[in-house]
């Protein structure tokens, strides 16, 4: 150790140690799913679901509603006359984005939060609604199951938030005398990510086609009967990073002219093109508004 502080193989060791042991005997601290997004995610999987059935679940948190109000009178969703009402704010959106949006707000409130790595976790919120936008522009151009595109691209990454929450609780029991590097902490959400999303995933009862594309989403070979849903999500993480919304303190460079899953996906490169002139800006005007 320095000066009360331990080394950074010290601080690796620690870490990567602590997490395998939690992962191996089931102690990793998963939080519970934010009831608000729960209550939405059983809407999803409802063929009945009607915008009174959301409008009720969103009257029940003034905040919530409040922040719906907000996004439904941004540029992307508003119109001429000022929206007031959630009602208004159910007709103007739709129901699919709303539900995407309700469910989007409570992770981002609930679970994409840390005292010890704000900067961090806010950099990785965006990354990770940039990827749902992505996803679900994607799956609508190629006609593909758009059902859970954006959810599935939001919650890719779900296994970081828990990784870096982790990362926190074991300094503040070693008094935090330890120093995190942007390498360091890439390497571990790196190292660790998908299999303890895999597990957040299973823990809060996500279907399995959520599941499988937070679990596979860089091996989408591996997905079984959901790698479309999971190759999909892979993609729209590959355009993010090209983009400059990426997940890293360090991130890495995407060429999108040689990336092999945007054929095993049909993206021609005339698609590639538009979608690189076209979704830089939306996405980033997406991420203001729930800002």
């Amino acid at each position: 150790m320095t000066e009360g502080f331990y080394t950074s193989d010290a601080v690796r060791k620690m870490v990567k140690t602590d997490i395998s042991r939690k992962l191996r005997d089931g102690s990793l601290d998963v939080p519970t799913l934010p009831q608000v997004a729960n209550q939405v995610l059983a809407l999803v999987n409802r063929p009945d679901v009607t915008a009174k059935d959301l409008e009720a679940v969103i009257s029940h948190d003034q905040k919530l509603a409040a922040r719906l109000i907000k996004v439904a009178n941004s540029p992307v969703y508003g119109g001429v006359a000022k929206i007031t009402s959630i009602q208004r704010a159910v007709v103007t959106i739709g129901l699919r984005s709303l539900q995407e949006m309700v469910f989007s707000i409570a992770m981002g409130e609930k679970i994409f939060h840390s005292k010890t790595f704000a900067k961090y976790m806010e950099h990785l919120w965006h990354h990770s609604l940039a990827v749902g936008f992505i996803a679900r522009e994607i799956a609508r151009l190629k006609s593909l199951d758009s059902e859970y595109a954006f959810l599935c691209g939001m919650l890719h990454d779900v296994g970081k938030p828990i990784l870096l929450n982790s990362m926190e609780s074991l300094s503040r029991k070693k008094r935090d005398r330890f120093y995190f590097t942007n390498e360091l902490v890439d390497e571990i959400l790196h190292d660790f990510h998908e299999q303890v999303g895999g597990l957040v995933a299973t823990s809060w009862r996500f279907p399995d086609l959520l599941k499988g594309a937070i679990r596979h989403h860089h091996d989408y070979g591996d997905a079984g009967a959901v790698q479309q849903m999971a190759l999909l999500t892979h993609v729209a993480n590959l355009f993010a990073h090209a983009f400059g919304f990426g997940s890293y303190a360090d991130d890495y460079p995407v060429n999108l002219n040689n990336e092999r899953p945007l054929y095993e996906l049909n993206l021609f490169p005339d698609e590639v093109q538009n979608l690189r002139e076209t979704l830089p800006a939306k996405v980033q005007q997406a991420i203001d508004d729930f800002k």
